[in-house]
């Protein structure tokens, strides 16, 4: 990275620097001090871009550019075959510096959501070191059979994991996008978020999903029931919420919003780009 700026200055070429994941929020000074030398700076969301502009980087130098979702990979498949009950899912990791994402918060209040949807289980698909603690909680509450932990899932079967899912949900309190949530919509799933983070944006504020307290047990055991009733959806009902989401989410969004961006540039035709260079901020 130290070779970025004066490669840059030797092309005549601009930087653009991509922004994503909670570092992006609160960076180290090398990384402060490149945002600020940055021509452009391409955030994941309004969340993330907004936490940016408060410690120093000017509003008009920033654009809001969300990953995009391949329709191709993530849709709907396979024929659900019988089973007793209604089944919740996340897809997340797992790592002790990741409990924001809320896995214990589903986990506790099973109980209470067991007491309306007996036949009711949770799927987890992730792996990390948070993995035994969370573990260890299931049993205390004597839910093993209730959760079930999976680690051997690969990327081509998560439309099948999504596809078989009555509601993804994952109330979180640190998400910078929540790309999984437009996964899951992208299999025509339902989902549940938090309203604390930047989970409200790939749910454009509701109108794509449901949107409650994480912290607040009695709001999530609550939307978690209603969300359940959008089980009964009907193969069109998912079409419909696909299609809304790879209209906001899908390759045609993303790349207009690419080519406006970088038109304040003055990057001039996408089909025949300058040299440039870029910096990105990661997990």
């Amino acid at each position: 990275m130290p070779l970025v700026w004066p490669l840059a200055r030797l092309a005549g070429s601009r930087t653009v620097l991509v922004a994503y994941g909670t570092e992006a929020w609160n960076p180290s000074p090398w990384l402060r001090r490149a945002a600020r030398r940055a021509h452009l700076v391409l955030s994941i969301s309004q969340f993330t871009a907004s936490r940016m502009i408060e410690w120093g980087l000017p509003p008009d130098g920033v654009s809001v550019v969300p990953n995009p979702v391949d329709g191709e990979l993530l849709r709907r498949v396979g024929a659900r075959g019988p089973r007793r009950g209604p089944r919740l899912l996340t897809v997340a990791r797992l790592d002790g510096s990741d409990r924001h994402k809320g896995v214990e918060r589903v986990i506790k209040v099973l109980p209470q959501l067991l007491e309306r949807e007996r036949e009711l289980r949770y799927l987890v698909v992730g792996s990390g070191d948070d993995l035994p603690r969370l573990r260890a909680l299931a049993s205390e509450l004597d839910l093993d059979d209730v959760v079930e932990f999976r680690q051997d899932v690969t990327d081509d079967m998560l439309p099948g994991v999504y596809s078989e899912a009555d509601l993804f949900v994952l109330p979180s309190t640190g998400e910078g996008f929540g790309f999984a949530f437009i996964e899951a919509l992208a299999c025509g799933t339902p989902v549940l978020a938090g309203n604390r983070d930047a989970s409200r944006e790939p749910l454009l504020d509701g109108r794509l999903g449901r949107l409650v307290d994480p912290l607040d047990d009695a709001a999530l055991t609550r939307g978690v029931l209603e969300g359940l009733k959008a089980r009964h959806l009907d193969a069109a009902g998912r079409a419909a919420l696909r299609e809304e989401v790879l209209r906001a989410y899908g390759f045609d969004a993303f790349r207009d919003r690419v080519r406006q961006s970088l038109g304040t540039l003055g990057a001039g035709d996408l089909e025949r780009p300058r040299v440039g260079s870029t910096i990105t901020l990661t997990p």
